[in-house]
């Protein structure tokens, strides 16, 4: 398993964990302290998931309910 981070000041603040092959990517989770709640911090995951997945040619998935929603897989 593997993961897109976001930082702050050094500090990560957000993570989203996924798997990948040759073909596709898939979304596991994400996660957010409730701290940082509210400030698109998961929607730039999803956004860092989606351009990774663009870059790479991979069909994208997903297991995260909230990678579902926001990108309609």
């Amino acid at each position: 398993m593997r993961k897109f981070e976001v930082l702050l000041d050094g500090k990560m603040i957000g993570y989203l964990l996924f798997d990948a092959n040759a073909a596709e990517i898939t979304a596991i989770s994400t996660f957010v302290p409730i701290e940082y709640r509210g400030l698109g911090v998961a929607k730039t995951l999803v956004e860092m998931f989606a351009a990774y997945a663009k870059i790479n040619n991979l069909q994208m998935k997903a297991t995260c309910s909230y990678v579902k929603k926001n990108l309609n897989l």
